[in-house]
């Protein structure tokens, strides 16, 4: 028997096991089972050919293991000096998410019956059933998943260097996937902010350039303008965009924003969606002091983010799978926690930081800037 994701063979120790006992049941987190992620092939198969193709239920059926203790292994077993154990603890977090291994006290991790299952010597195993869909458009997420474990590295190329750029580079069936995903987060953010005061507001700078909550901004105060930053509209944004009420109201702009920054404005509120967790985190704090150059000297002056979040807990269910994503196709990309995400906006120069939630894991992080002193307050003189 072959390794799927690399050409490797089993080692002699991976014996065939006996068929797990009893009702499979995960350890209490939300989960799917394995044969819907396998007939559905969305983002969870690409979590799941990841998971396979490491191997990781094969070692964990001989015993527990820390994190470190899986990285060793995977190092020596299938050739990948350059694993990261910090790569491979995000897998590990998306597989507990799903039910196909447990933590323990100590920390180590344990397989599940459900994860038993996943051994690719275990008789009917699940993990055959994944290696012969290994051409399907979610299995190549996997793969470059697994690659990122292997390497140590995210995506690499210059075109992936830009924001949304793995929009040109993956399956259309993952991009709309993954758009739509993102999407369904920004209605809900759209609709959350439309109804604050927007009176201190001129201009809305869509700094993502999908446009939809822009759209929706637009639709609900007429008295605001709009630029759109690096286009790559989605399709609902772009009907309404252009629509004739809206379409003279807003316009296009292309700028390097690592490089180049932001274009200033007079009382601006810049939209930053699903914008930071495509970055690494000196690229992240670059954009957003960029941005704070950019407003300095306006009163009231706001940054909004959307973006996907981590549970404080490491182990807990939202965003894991959109980090595995990331992490496969962008150079330095990850989902946050929201202490982490208000970490890079005070490490900016953000001290006004807000989160408005707008469901468990969601919500939007709202950062203001101190409004300028007046000539002759007590401020101006010190």
């Amino acid at each position: 028997m072959r390794h799927f994701l690399i050409d490797l063979e089993i080692p002699p120790h991976m014996t065939t096991i006996s068929p797990s006992e009893g009702a499979r049941q995960p350890h209490g987190l939300p989960s799917q089972s394995i044969n819907l992620i396998i007939e559905q092939g969305q983002m969870s198969f690409a979590v799941l050919y990841a998971f396979c193709a490491l191997s990781i239920a094969d070692r964990l059926r001989e015993s527990s293991a820390s994190t470190s203790e899986l990285a060793l292994w995977c190092q020596a077993t299938l050739h990948a000096p350059q694993l990261r154990s910090d790569h491979l603890s995000r897998l590990l977090r998306a597989a507990y998410a799903q039910g196909w291994i447990d933590q323990l006290q100590d920390g180590a991790w344990s397989l599940t019956h459900s994860g038993r299952d996943l051994c690719l010597t275990a008789p009917q195993s699940w993990a055959e059933r994944v290696s012969k869909v290994s051409a399907t458009p979610w299995a190549e997420v996997g793969h470059r998943i697994g690659a990122a474990i292997l390497t140590g590295t995210g995506a690499q190329g210059h075109e992936r260097n830009a924001l949304f750029g793995w929009r040109d580079e993956v399956a259309p069936d993952v991009a709309d996937a993954l758009v739509a995903d993102m999407g369904r987060r920004s209605s809900a953010a759209a609709e959350l902010l439309a109804l604050r005061d927007m009176r201190h507001v001129l201009k809305v700078i869509d700094v993502g350039g999908q446009g939809s909550m822009l759209s929706a901004l637009l639709d609900g105060h007429l008295h605001l303008q709009g630029v759109v930053l690096n286009p790559r509209l989605t399709a609902e944004a772009e009907g309404r965009l252009h629509h004739e009420d809206m379409v003279s109201r807003w316009k296009e702009e292309k700028v390097d924003l690592v490089r180049e920054g932001v274009p200033k404005s007079y009382k601006p509120l810049y939209l930053l969606d699903g914008v930071l967790c495509q970055l690494g985190d000196t690229q992240a704090v670059t954009l957003l002091c960029r941005i704070v150059n950019g407003m300095k000297g306006f009163a009231a002056a706001e940054i909004v983010l959307v973006e996907p979040l981590l549970a404080e807990q490491p182990t807990s269910h939202g965003g894991v799978i959109a980090d595995l994503i990331l992490m496969a196709l962008t150079p330095a990309g990850r989902v946050r926690t929201l202490a982490e995400n208000k970490k890079l906006l005070q490490d900016a120069g953000w001290p006004h930081i807000e989160h408005v939630p707008f469901n468990d894991e969601q919500g939007l992080i709202i950062a203001r800037l101190p409004a300028p002193a007046r000539p002759g307050s007590a401020q101006t003189n010190a």
